[in-house]
Order: structure tokens, then C-alpha cells, then sequence
């Protein structure tokens, strides 16, 4: 069963689970995340209701399935109804509405977690950032970060290259991070193409690893789009 519910085949973990002469609450938890992370919440829904008991991941699965599929209003009403809000309850609800841009609820779910580990500040930074206005709360967070991981730069660096900050300061912090991987070099290709800035762009594709066509096909679209 649980080959096929971590397979994203809810179906065949179904005709395993009721198989099953006896289901824990591991078991439940499984086939019930199984569904909810494909979006077939019907039969998700109708599994919770028929838990016999739930703990908090019973909770949080639906919760962070509803706000992976932009069902924020679904989110909310689990969350309201949990009888004890755990950090990872509070970690999905801070998600959820960052991505929904709802940047106010989502500090406010930030501030209420008690450990906050690379996952929700990166959450929060990302959330600051795509709100188009926050940048200098985004720098704040990422200041304030005891522990930065590649997300937490390229989250930073790119909310830098897509806000209409100066591309030396895009370059600067692109300089300063430890270590780099392909999304890191084309955020920074990216920044160089928009802004028309060729011989960089040139320079900085030539140095750059290129595992894939991403870099191709933005140089490609730089010089096409200055007629070269």
C-alpha cells in the first residue's frame, strides 16, 4: 500500500488499505495524504471523516494538500477546526498564505511558530519578495535567517532581479553566495537579458555550467530580442 500512495496511485493503495485486516493509524495517515496530494479531495474528505482518530499530520496533510492546490478557504476552515495547532499545522497555514499573497496572515503564522526551520523562513522571504513592494522586508528576513541554504539565496536573488532593484545589487548578492547551482546562473542570465545587457549576459553565459537548455534558450531570447 504504501508503494502506491508514495507512487501517486491513491487507487491501488486503496484496494490495498481495505485489504487490510487491521489499520493503524499510520496506515490511515497514508492513504489519506495519498489522495489529498492528488487533489482528489472527496476521497480524502470521506477518509478523514471516517478516521477513528486523527493526530496532527491527519490534520496537516489536508491542510497542506488544500493550499498546494490554491484551495486557501479549505485550508483555513481544517485549521480552524484543529483542536491543537502544531508547528506543522502552523508551517502549511504560513504557505498557504504566502502563496496566496495574503503576506499579513502569513507573518503572522510565522511569528506563532516556535521552531523555524530553513522551510517556513524560506516561505516567508519568498512571500515578502512576491509581493512585489516588500523587498526590504525580504532583505530583513533573509538577514535575520540563522541558517541559509541555495533556496534561501536564489529566493533573495532573484526577488532582487525581479523587483526592479538596480542590477548591481542582484550582482552583489549573487557574488556573495556561497555556492551556486543552474536555478542561481539564471536568475542572474535572466536579470542581465531583461535588462538588455548583452555583453554581460555573453560573459556570463560562456562562464556558467549548462546542464540543461534554460541558458540556451535565454541568451537566445536576449539577442533576439536586440535584433544581434
Amino acid at each position: 500500500m504504501w508503494g502506491f500512495a508514495a507512487n501517486g496511485d491513491p487507487g491501488r493503495a486503496k484496494e490495498m488499505f481495505d485489504w487490510m485486516p487491521q489499520r493503524n493509524l499510520v496506515s490511515w495517515n497514508s492513504i489519506l495524504s495519498a489522495f489529498a496530494q492528488q487533489g482528489e479531495f472527496e476521497h480524502a474528505t470521506l477518509l478523514f471523516d471516517e478516521m477513528p482518530l486523527r493526530d496532527a499530520l491527519t490534520w496537516t496533510a489536508m491542510i497542506a494538500a488544500h493550499a498546494q492546490h490554491g484551495h486557501l478557504g479549505q485550508a483555513k476552515a481544517f485549521f480552524s477546526k484543529m483542536p491543537l495547532h502544531h508547528a506543522l499545522s502552523l508551517k502549511s497555514m504560513c504557505q498557504a498564505y504566502a502563496s496566496a499573497g495574503e503576506t499579513g496572515n502569513a507573518k503572522r503564522m510565522f511569528d506563532s511558530i516556535p521552531e523555524r526551520d530553513a522551510f517556513v523562513w524560506n516561505t516567508m522571504i519568498g512571500a515578502f519578495a512576491w509581493c512585489g513592494e516588500r523587498l526590504a522586508e525580504a532583505r530583513s528576513a533573509f538577514e535575520l535567517m540563522p541558517c541559509r541554504n541555495i533556496v534561501s539565496w536564489n529566493t533573495i536573488v532573484r526577488s532582487y532581479a525581479t523587483s526592479g532593484a538596480a542590477l548591481d545589487q542582484t550582482k552583489l548578492l549573487f557574488d556573495w553566495m556561497p555556492e551556486r547551482d543552474e536555478i542561481s546562473w539564471a536568475i542572474l542570465l535572466g536579470a542581465y537579458s531583461d535588462h538588455a545587457c548583452l555583453a554581460q549576459a555573453k560573459s556570463l553565459f560562456d562562464a556558467m555550467p549548462k546542464s540543461d537548455v534554460v541558458p540556451w534558450n535565454i541568451i537566445i531570447t536576449a539577442y533576439s530580442h536586440s535584433r544581434q
